[in-house]
């Protein structure tokens, strides 16, 4: 049994001449219930002769906004300017249950409570946040020259060094658009184009930079043992990308 709900909501406005505000907030929140129950004559019963059952939970929440700047002027004839600001921030999280039964009465009994040994049970919980600030800047000059430079400040609570800057630039030369090739009548388009940046990349595990301890039962007491080493420079991952094309 799944109940998802799915949101946008956002406002713009106008502050000046050529420059806008934009507003943005999206939520995703699942819940999801699922109840198994395996009778008497299912394969995966065998050594549990009377029916096994297991019903589990897992709410999920991720919300996210953005809220940015764009300001587009014309300077002149042949100069246009088109400029981003703005910010970002994510949130995810997760709460999951679950708990198992055996010993069945009667394959009419599907409910755990029915069962005469209770198995297991757990309860566990995760979250990430996420929290960028960006910028763009795209450039044209007479309609044939093209510049783009952006770049990208994110932080993550998965890492210990939370903070990567991510660049990008790309220029573009519309050939066709020069006066040695407008009356060409075997070529209408021509553009050169070339681009170089980083990626970053945050998708490891949560919690992935602390030292961790886990719950150890030991003869029937509570407990708890070292289960993950402190990594105090785990940071982004940074993928280099240079790209060049010609359209036509």
């Amino acid at each position: 049994i799944v109940n998802r709900t799915i949101g946008n909501l956002f406002a713009n406005a106008t502050i000046a001449k050529g420059l806008t505000f934009r507003s943005e907030f999206g939520m995703d929140q699942l819940n999801q219930n699922e109840d198994r129950y395996a009778g008497r004559l299912t394969a995966r019963n065998e050594g549990v002769p009377n029916g096994s059952g297991r019903s589990s939970s897992d709410q999920i929440l991720n919300i996210n906004t953005n809220n940015f700047l764009r300001y587009v002027t014309a300077l002149g004839d042949n100069h246009d300017l088109d400029v981003v600001g703005g910010t970002s921030y994510q949130k995810w999280q997760i709460i999951s249950t679950s708990a198992s039964a055996e010993e069945f009465p009667s394959d009419s009994y599907k409910k755990l409570n029915a069962g005469a040994s209770k198995t297991a049970a757990t309860s566990s919980a995760s979250d990430w946040t996420l929290l960028s600030y960006f910028a763009r800047a795209n450039y044209k000059f007479k309609n044939r020259f093209l510049l783009s430079l952006s770049g990208r400040y994110d932080g993550s609570s998965r890492f210990s060094k939370h903070w990567g800057f991510f660049p990008a630039a790309s220029a573009g030369w519309i050939v066709s658009d020069e006066s040695f090739l407008q009356n060409s009548k075997w070529l209408n388009f021509l553009k050169l184009k070339a681009s170089y940046g980083l990626t970053g990349n945050s998708e490891i595990g949560d919690y992935a930079s602390f030292g961790l301890y886990s719950p150890n039962a030991y003869g029937g007491l509570g407990g708890q043992v070292p289960s993950q080493l402190a990594n105090p420079d785990l940071k982004w991952e940074a993928t280099a990308e240079i790209n060049t094309g010609v359209d036509f």
